[in-house]
């Protein structure tokens, strides 16, 4: 019991475990993101479609992924990765935000790390905070329920 306490009481993503504060619109947008990439079809893009989709060299690639700045590869085989479409187009939502708001930007390690937790990764520290009800709470803000 005291480590199940232990481990609501740690927070290593910065999440709140409350709701959602509606004075920051970059949470929200970035808890925007993560739902529609938890509740998009799944379907796994191999290193060259990533490449294509998001511009990038194989290198720089490799590179996001050892910085946690973009979600690691699945495996689909022996020798085979692949990654989620729905963490590369999250990914390419929270760019968008960020180069269209330089002064309110979304931390990609953050959504990496919100990403991760949903599909149960351990490779980062994962949030350990329930997050459906944050995520559940914002269309109660934006309609200024309380």
């Amino acid at each position: 019991m005291n480590r199940i306490r232990q481990c609501q009481q740690q927070d290593p993503a910065g999440i709140s475990t409350s709701q959602p504060d509606s004075s920051h619109p970059i949470r929200l947008k970035l808890l925007e993101i993560v739902q529609r990439a938890w509740t998009a079809e799944h379907r796994i893009l191999r290193l060259h479609q990533v490449k294509s989709k998001i511009a990038r060299a194989n290198a720089t690639i490799w590179k996001d992924v050892a910085d946690g700045t973009l979600s690691r590869p699945i495996s689909t085989g022996a020798r085979s990765v692949g990654w989620l479409e729905s963490e590369v187009n999250a990914w390419i939502e929270a760019r968008i935000f960020n180069s269209r708001n330089p002064s309110q930007a979304i931390d990609m390690r953050e959504l990496v790390a919100l990403l991760a937790h949903k599909n149960g990764d351990d490779y980062r520290a994962r949030p350990q905070v329930s997050l459906s009800t944050e995520l559940f709470n914002i269309g109660s803000l934006r309609r200024g329920v309380e």
